[in-house]
């Protein structure tokens, strides 16, 4: 099962541990059947249960707590271009990229017809070996210590309000990126020299990755549960660690298939050859991206 209800002798010990707050369990309808989705968004407040104690048990939101988490492996993403695959994270992002492959194929002269194909990796978030996941980011963090950088962006409506924004950077301030020259250029559009700065270090980010990935626990009709496999839909970090993962599934097979030969390959190659020499026992990244023979295993059923 995805979820397994927390017996009470075991409930006091996690909470205990717990760094992160409780996730809100609500069911959508998916077809025949209902999908099970993650409140991650709403505080953990209130008395626990009295099987444990008389106390409380207050957290943040769990995104807010996965924030600097984020922030720091998007950073370390952007560090090995295509590492992600194809994935598109925003209608913008599709459009830029469509348009690319449209004006390259026109460019080629070549005739041949385009179609647009759709399809669903089946329980991809359900399948995920989160374990397997973790020691894949692992490979990610170079760095011990991370900077945080929080600064304002503040620009002027159309009805002469004026609306601020909070920006977060992880490392170089200004951010070495298009988003922060973006600010200069709208109109009416200003970056407020007032910047403050945080550090987290890489054990932080590792631990707090491993308790949401391998400890996330859920409240639903009076019962509390704990995921057993797959990572947490609703989370900030899902979409993200599930392209990253999925990554596999393009380099081993459809890449193969289309016959051409993708620019950012040899950086997803770079990349998980360097965690497969940190990993040993041949349960990490390199052999699940086994990129000079067969496919170590894939993230759901297509």
């Amino acid at each position: 099962p995805v979820l397994e209800e927390v017996k009470s002798c075991d409930l006091k010990q996690m909470m205990s541990e717990k760094t992160l707050g409780i996730a809100w369990l609500r069911l959508l309808p998916k077809g025949k059947g209902m999908r099970a989705i993650s409140n991650h968004s709403k505080a953990t407040a209130g008395p626990l249960p009295k099987l444990l104690n008389a106390g409380g048990f207050a957290r943040k939101p769990i995104n807010a707590a996965l924030k600097e988490v984020d922030y720091v492996l998007r950073h370390e993403i952007s560090a090995f271009p295509g590492v992600l695959g194809a994935s598109c994270f925003s209608f913008p992002d599709i459009y830029r990229k469509l348009c690319s492959f449209l004006h390259e194929h026109k460019a080629s002269g070549s005739g041949q017809k385009l179609f647009m194909v759709s399809c669903d990796v089946r329980k991809a978030y359900d399948t995920i070996d989160s374990k397997h996941l973790l020691s894949m980011v692992d490979g990610l963090l170079r760095k011990d210590e991370y900077d945080l950088n929080k600064f304002y962006t503040t620009a002027a409506c159309h009805d002469n309000r004026l609306v601020s924004r909070m920006v977060q950077t992880c490392d170089a301030f200004p951010p070495e990126n298009d988003n922060f020259q973006e600010g200069f250029l709208h109109q009416n559009c200003v970056l407020l020299n007032k910047t403050w700065t945080s550090k987290v270090t890489r054990a932080t980010v590792r631990e707090v990755l491993k308790e949401h990935l391998l400890a996330n626990l859920t409240f639903a009709y009076g019962a509390y549960y704990r995921q057993m496999v797959g990572i947490p839909q609703g989370s900030i970090l899902s979409t993200l660690l599930c392209s990253f993962y999925l990554a596999n599934l393009e380099v081993n097979k459809i890449f193969p298939l289309l016959k051409i030969r993708v620019e950012d390959q040899s950086a997803l190659q770079f990349h998980f050859r360097h965690c497969k020499g940190e990993e040993k026992s041949g349960t990490g990244a390199g052999s699940f991206l086994n990129l000079d023979g067969e496919s170590g295993g894939g993230g759901g059923d297509g």
